[in-house]
């Protein structure tokens, strides 16, 4: 799979946990005893209570005392105890250190780009120090693991949620989108607008209402536009879904009920997932997939000319920019007004196809969707409807759904026909 995903441009990186090993649960085995005995999914006998784990191998040694988090902010017990009944490895152990590091190297010659690594908050930052591209998810304090890797901002997501949902400020506070909103430094940023466990509320310091989802089509597709759109966060995250029911967070894939093995997408005439083969699959959606295209001519051209300029609000919930003189963008983010203003796009003159609903005709001569004609003095007239905000199930019933944004940039523009 890593040899034609890489011939294809596609990176992996591995979703590792080196804090702790498996615990006493009926979800990682086919039968548990009474005496902490059991027989792993590899056929391997298995020890938990005395920490005897032949496969590796780890033995007691190789583990913390045994201890129980009391408080999650507390950084000896979150680093030192168990985690939900998971044996605790210590990594001051030179064998299990040596054991990580063969590991991960494995996973380099399978042909993994990088790793995220699961948990990291209950590793003591100095024992993570190993000379790997990284990135980490669930951290105590961001910025001690900020000199070993790519760190993963949960902030990031909850803000952008409140503010696209009208909780905590309206959208023209998106001027100071960045680190003055007490987010990571940029290069030190991995962004993304929701994630496996913020979807199903499994982080324990966020609520499951505070995150934007796909069950929002519509504001969830303004958040990934405007984080796709925005040059913050060094790394940007896409999720793909399954569906689940809301009460039942540990669902996991789709399944054929003919051998419980992971069921695959099914695609519709457009090449949508079908919501009877139980997945989303949001980085097929059109908006995103030219989103992402938008995002790669910046990031492919490293451009110093793509840094947010002129940023024009219309009220409070209606909001422009442009990146350089490259790219302009316009959100609507409010429930009544359209938002009909002239606006300074920093664009040479010309007629330009928004990217949003559709961008460019094949052959470069036409819009598939919504233009913007840009003046002279680099102005234009914007007149950008409310957006339709329905939610997820309804959303593939409603044919050229608006989401309340417009995006152009110069790979956008119409050819001039002399």
């Amino acid at each position: 799979m890593s040899r034609i995903c890489n011939d294809a441009g596609v990176r992996l990186y591995a979703d590792v946990n080196l804090n702790h090993m498996a615990s006493l649960s009926t979800a990682y085995y086919s039968s548990v005893s009474t005496n902490g005995v059991v027989r792993s999914s590899l056929n391997r006998t298995v020890n938990i209570t005395d920490y005897h784990y032949p496969g590796v191998p780890f033995t007691k040694s190789d583990f913390h005392k045994f201890c129980i988090i009391n408080n999650s902010v507390h950084a000896h017990e979150v680093r030192n105890c168990q985690k939900s009944g998971h044996p605790d490895l210590n990594h001051a152990q030179h064998g299990v250190k040596e054991k990580m590091i063969l590991m991960l190297n494995h996973f380099l010659k399978m042909g993994v780009a990088g790793f995220r690594i699961d948990a990291a908050k209950h590793v003591w930052p100095k024992d993570m120090k190993v000379r790997f591209k990284l990135s980490f998810s669930s951290i105590l304090d961001p910025t001690e693991y900020t000199p070993i890797g790519v760190v993963t901002e949960y902030l990031y997501a909850v803000k952008l949620a409140n503010i696209i949902n009208a909780k905590s400020a309206p959208l023209a506070s998106l001027i100071n989108w960045g680190p003055a909103m007490g987010f990571l430094s940029h290069q030190y940023a991995l962004v993304f607008v929701d994630s496996h466990d913020t979807q199903r509320g499994l982080v324990s310091e966020l609520s499951p209402d505070r995150v934007l989802t796909h069950k929002e089509r519509t504001k969830y597709v303004i958040a990934n536009v405007f984080m796709l759109a925005h040059p913050f966060g060094r790394l940007k995250r896409i999720m793909s879904s399954y569906h689940y029911f809301d009460g039942d967070v540990n669902r996991g894939a789709p399944r054929v009920s003919t051998d419980d093995s992971i069921r695959g997408p099914e695609f519709d005439a457009n090449y949508q997932c079908t919501r009877a083969s139980g997945w989303v699959c949001e980085h097929r959606w059109s908006v995103i997939l030219n989103m992402i295209s938008f995002a790669n001519y910046f990031n492919g051209r490293n451009l110093r000319d793509g840094s947010v300029m002129y940023f024009q609000a219309n009220g409070p919930n209606q909001i422009a920019f442009c990146r350089g003189h490259t790219a302009f963008v316009a959100i609507n983010n409010d429930s009544e007004r359209i938002f009909s203003k002239k606006l300074y796009t920093s664009l040479p003159p010309g007629t330009y196809c928004d990217v949003i609903t559709g961008g460019l005709a094949p052959n470069s001569d036409g819009c598939l969707g919504r233009h913007l004609l840009v003046d002279e003095q680099s102005y234009a007239q914007l007149q950008l409807p409310v957006a339709s905000h329905v939610k997820f199930t309804y959303a593939h019933r409603i044919t050229n759904l608006n989401y309340g944004v417009l995006i152009v940039y110069v790979e956008s523009k119409l050819r001039e026909i002399h």
